[in-house]
């Protein structure tokens, strides 16, 4: 599916696994010029040479950065000043799911990508959860 996306920006902070290497994975396939940041280099070269072989020909820009000091936000507004496309991710548990399984980091990236579209228009902003957990009870 074409996502409009080709063309956009995007900053994927968390980029060097899990989450955020899937949704910078999924935007490069769609078109976006992808920013990823990361504390380290090493994490952040395999990152980038995991998502170019994924998304090939795509635009990549890998930003040594810990956005938590002000040195470090300055260097990633420095390298990417501009952005169509924001994506912040941070490590949580939730103990709990109504789908009862474990969800994918890969369908994770598919909803942020759909909603930073203009296929996802008729979101109304409001918080969307998208997790899978254990599954408890129904009763």
């Amino acid at each position: 599916m074409d996502l409009q996306l080709s063309g956009k920006t995007a900053i994927v902070t968390g980029a060097t696994a899990g989450i955020g290497l899937a949704i910078a994975t999924t935007l490069a396939r769609e078109g976006v010029s992808v920013t990823i940041t990361g504390r380290g280099g090493d994490k952040l070269d395999a990152a980038v040479q995991r998502i170019a072989a994924a998304a090939p020909g795509s635009r990549l820009t890998a930003v040594v950065a810990d956005q938590s000091s002000a040195e470090g936000a300055a260097r990633l507004i420095e390298a990417q000043p501009d952005t169509d496309i924001e994506a912040h991710f941070f490590q949580t548990y939730r103990p709990s799911s109504l789908i009862a399984r474990m969800i994918e980091a890969d369908e994770i990236a598919a909803m942020v990508a759909l909603l930073a579209s203009p296929l996802g228009a008729a979101s109304n902003g409001a918080a969307v959860r998208v997790e899978g957990g254990s599954f408890r009870s129904i009763l």
